[in-house]
């Protein structure tokens, strides 16, 4: 198990080395944690809805892929580097059958004892896990959530031209690609790896800057739909539909608050070590809420039978794509647990 929470621990992270052990130790507790996830979300599913249970599996497996695809692709790249190839190798595995039984041998093969170019062997050395790898990964993680958070929101614009939706919610969805590419740009910033101390600080200064300004605006809109929904309920009757919908509004709304606090505590109050390791703290937990929440929330939408009257079938096909894209909404709390964590350990760190 301690191989598991290791590669979650390098979340992103595709420099250095993993032997064996850990590769294929990491493999076996995923297989055995995808059933069990698949198979628990299912069940919850199934108690609260009465949808198309295939359907809601598949978007089980979906959101459990999508939230162990970089950990995943991280330890295999590792993995290469210890028998002393490029992690560019993997892509060996898209030449049909003989690709995949050359990758699987590199997978078990022994790796380069002592020191190789891609650092030292695993098996010797101790393992580090030092704040700015963490920043790195918490980088790509943003990085690969914003991209196609970006192409999320210009189908979505392009669905609520194509349904001819109110002028309102196209401007909410203007604002949400605005902010989705502060945090594309902010993401660049944290992978940072200038040799200068000052550089570095100053870039990571930059992109805590950018969150803050991306995540204020995705909480003036979650405001805006969390009222939106109050209003509904005091003049509508509502269903498990309408319940589940302003559920999430209240979710994206908690989690951007407590992201906003970690953001400022940052940036205005660095020397207050126990605040800013509160913040992570708080930011960690309700992350880890809102990627079981986004998840079932994801198997609900994609479950359930289409409502609305598509007008042509160009809407249909961009609302399905929609749903299956929003999956990877799950890696953007990821992103902040990881941040939050450079910061929460060590500030625990330093109180001992």
């Amino acid at each position: 198990m301690k191989w598991f929470i290791k590669a979650l621990r390098h979340y992103a992270d595709f420099s250095g080395r993993a032997r064996r052990k850990e590769f294929w130790m990491f493999a076996l507790f995923n297989f055995i944690f995808y059933i069990v996830w698949a198979v628990l979300l299912t069940i919850v599913f199934a108690f609260t809805n009465k949808g198309r249970l295939p359907i809601a599996a598949n978007i089980a497996c979906l959101s459990y892929a999508v939230l162990i695809m970089l950990p995943a692709f991280a330890l295999a790249v590792r993995r290469l580097h210890d028998v002393g190839k490029s992690g560019w190798m993997l892509l060996i595995s898209l030449i049909p059958v003989v690709g995949g039984i050359w990758l699987f041998v590199l997978m078990v093969s022994k790796g380069q004892q002592g020191d190789n170019k891609y650092g030292p062997d695993p098996k010797t050395s101790p393992e580090t896990v030092s704040d700015q790898p963490k920043l790195k990964s918490a980088g790509v993680t943003l990085i690969v959530a914003s991209s196609v958070a970006i192409v999320l929101s210009i189908l979505t614009l392009l669905y609520l031209n194509i349904r001819m939706t109110g002028f309102s919610l196209i401007v909410n969805n203007v604002c949400y690609l605005i902010s989705t590419v502060m945090l594309l740009i902010a993401g660049f910033f944290l992978l940072s790896e200038e040799a200068s101390f000052e550089l570095r600080e100053k870039k990571k200064k930059n992109a805590i800057i950018l969150l803050l300004a991306a995540v204020s605006i995705l909480f003036v809109i979650d405001n805006l739909m969390l009222m939106r929904a109050v209003r509904y309920i005091k003049h509508e009757h509502i269903g498990l539909r309408q319940v589940i919908g302003v559920i999430n509004v209240i979710t994206y709304f908690l989690f951007n608050l407590l992201v906003v606090w970690f953001t400022v505590s940052i940036l205005f109050s660095p020397q207050n070590k126990e605040l800013v390791r509160k913040a992570a703290l708080a930011v960690i937990v309700i992350s880890g809420l809102f990627i079981l929440w986004s998840a079932y929330f994801h198997m609900h939408i994609n479950a359930e039978k289409v409502v609305p009257i598509f007008q042509t079938r160009l809407a249909y096909q961009v609302h399905q794509v929609r749903n299956l894209l929003s999956t990877f909404n799950i890696l953007k709390p990821v992103a902040f647990i990881v941040l939050a964590g450079a910061f929460f350990v060590k500030e625990r760190e330093t109180s001992r």
